[in-house]
């Protein structure tokens, strides 16, 4: 056996010093080229996406009237009907298929409107159709529950109640997810919240709703209310999402903000 000559020594050293660095190297690499799991493309482990059509492209969308007392809308309103929305501060236009109190130059009745309702009408029909084998049937309040993406369908009056306890949606750090909630009414007691974690989109939230939508005062609203009754707010509550009724009239409290 031959004994290693000093050139062969002095080699084996160098390579024991940049081992460690080749291994951190190669740890780098292998985090930046890693697949991203939230990368875009990732599809709802739940059900589909409802496509509202041009209806997406106002906040408030009524069958009838629309009235908001000192409301702050961050975006469009229409209305089939008349609009009455003293003190509001609204950032888009205001579409009245009647009189609009008070008057203000500039927003009048736009053929958008029509149109809009049109394609809610749909968008409600078949977000009302969607079935799933692996529906869960809600028979109590939602709240203190956590919720991952799926249809949800209610026999009765689909409620978040309690005196402290708010809905919480757990997007599962997947932006994609969509929860449907289906029920005959609606029910937000004064005060509760919808609060999403991980990623959970408030677009990608849609109660459809056959009948009533109450929502108490200062409550903080999450998704697309789509309901074919009125739909009522109480004062200075927050809705992160859209209020869309098909056939009835949308009434906000005092001082809310809609965004």
């Amino acid at each position: 056996m031959k004994t290693p000559t000093l050139n062969q020594y002095s080699a084996c050293r160098q390579l024991l010093r940049v081992m460690p660095v080749i291994a951190v190297i190669g740890l780098l690499a292998s985090a930046v080229f890693a697949p991203d799991v939230h990368a875009r493309g990732q599809e709802s482990s739940g059900p589909a996406m409802i496509d509202l059509g041009t209806a997406v492209n106002y906040k408030i969308l009524a069958g009838a009237a629309i009235t908001a007392p000192g409301a702050q809308i961050y975006g469009n309103i229409g209305a089939e009907a008349a609009i009455t929305i003293p003190g509001a501060k609204i950032t888009g236009s205001i579409e009245a298929g009647a009189a609009l109190t008070p008057a203000i130059m500039g927003n009048t009745y736009s053929n958008n409107v029509p149109a809009a309702l049109g394609d809610l009408r749909v968008a409600y029909e078949e977000a009302r159709a969607v079935t799933s084998s692996t529906s869960i049937s809600i028979t109590t309040s939602l709240s203190g529950r956590v919720l991952k993406s799926g249809l949800y369908n209610a026999p009765g009056v689909l409620s978040v109640d309690g005196s402290t306890e708010h809905l919480t949606l757990d997007g599962e750090h997947n932006s994609a997810n969509v929860w449907i909630f289906q029920a005959p009414s609606l029910a937000v007691a004064a005060g509760r919240r919808i609060i999403l974690i991980n990623m959970a989109d408030y677009n990608k939230v849609f109660w459809v709703i056959d009948g009533a939508v109450t929502i108490g005062a200062g409550v903080v609203m999450r998704g697309n209310i789509m309901s074919k009754g009125a739909i009522t707010t109480g004062a200075h509550s927050e809705v992160h999402g859209g209020l869309y009724s098909v056939d009835a009239a949308v009434t906000t409290g005092d001082g809310n903000i809609i965004l």
